[in-house]
């Protein structure tokens, strides 16, 4: 919300107060508590992708391509 918050204009906030009432939002501490989670939550899926290994040898891929003479066409 803090993006928006030079110049709200009413659609965005009908929009905001409509999610948070599908939310079941009633506090500004439960809106500030599900922000938290939810940032961590995109934290932890950032990390998690910054972290994954490949499932294949990018130096043999290279390595079996320059071998590979049989060019048929």
């Amino acid at each position: 919300m803090k993006e928006n918050a030079d110049k709200p204009s009413l659609k965005y906030m009908d929009s905001v107060l409509r999610r948070w009432k599908k939310e079941g939002l009633t506090t500004p501490t439960q809106v500030q508590e599900q922000q938290q989670s939810f940032t961590a939550a995109k934290a932890k899926k950032a990390d998690g992708r910054l972290q994954g290994k490949p499932s294949y040898d990018l130096e043999q891929i290279k390595r079996d391509t320059m071998n590979n003479t049989d060019i048929k066409f």
